[in-house]
């Protein structure tokens, strides 16, 4: 249950905790979308994936999401603010419409076991 309690204020974490227990599991990954969106524009400016292959144009911001390595994304989050803008957070997590089909493709590709 500590999802996201380390790294945003603690009534963001407890909505996102709120609307997990109404909506299911899946908000999870939606609410990493939505955070992830509301600072696409940061994303797309600092290059912290030296490991992709695109270096003269930068992707759409889902082909960026999907290139970078989890541990990249893992310390975007682990730097939220503390006086992160809940509302507009939601907005931004509103605007991710993940499928239940898509969400299972994405749970089955994390949870794969590569080719030795």
């Amino acid at each position: 249950m500590t999802v996201y309690s380390k790294y945003l204020p603690m009534d963001t974490a407890m909505r996102i905790w709120d609307v997990m227990f109404r909506d299911g599991e899946k908000f999870i990954f939606e609410a990493a979308l939505g955070y992830f969106k509301m600072h696409q524009a940061q994303l797309l400016q600092v290059s912290v994936c030296p490991r992709s292959p695109f270096v003269s144009h930068r992707p759409p911001f889902f082909l960026l999401l999907s290139q970078m390595e989890f541990e990249d994304l893992f310390l975007f989050l682990k730097a939220a603010p503390d006086n992160l803008p809940e509302s507009q957070l939601f907005q931004c997590i509103g605007a991710m419409s993940v499928s239940d089909k898509q969400y299972e493709d994405v749970l089955q590709r994390a949870t794969a076991i590569p080719d030795a």
